[in-house]
């Protein structure tokens, strides 16, 4: 089974109190602190060392290249203050909900998700095929066959 270990995860979750959040798909790079505040000054930092190695006459960047390039690209830009100002950007720290990006999808206003002592569990049959539950109420379904 491929999710093998998913449903201990998620009952050590139950168990301790932890939220799990589910992020819509193709956003989590908005969310990143790394990805937020400090590849893209690598990846600027990164493009001048190669122009400065093409300016010099280097007609090809190869791999040999590669850390003498990257080393003085990756002091540039991976200082505390890009590391910080990508927690902040994120609103991840110090905590601020109004920094997530605007064009965020927004989550269904009648979205509510009950929490596990509130679901009522109702047993499955055990000759039903599992899947993946999708809801609380199928998540401790299948979590009574354990």
């Amino acid at each position: 089974c491929s999710g093998f270990g998913s449903l201990e995860i998620l009952e050590y979750c139950f168990e301790n109190n932890i939220i799990l959040c589910r992020l819509p798909s193709h956003i989590s790079h908005k969310l990143q602190p790394c990805d937020i505040g400090v590849f893209g000054p690598l990846k600027t930092a990164y493009r001048e060392q190669v122009e400065r190695l093409y300016r010099g006459g280097a007609n090809t960047v190869g791999k040999e290249h590669f850390t003498s390039l990257y080393s003085p690209a990756r002091a540039k830009a991976l200082t505390p203050k890009n590391i910080k100002s990508g927690w902040i950007k994120a609103g991840l720290y110090p905590f601020n909900p109004d920094r997530v990006p605007r064009d965020m999808p927004k989550p269904h206003a009648e979205l509510t998700v009950p929490k596990a002592n509130e679901v009522n569990a109702v047993p499955c049959s055990q000759e039903e095929p599992l899947q993946t539950p999708v809801t609380a109420e199928a998540l401790m379904s299948l979590r009574s066959l354990v």
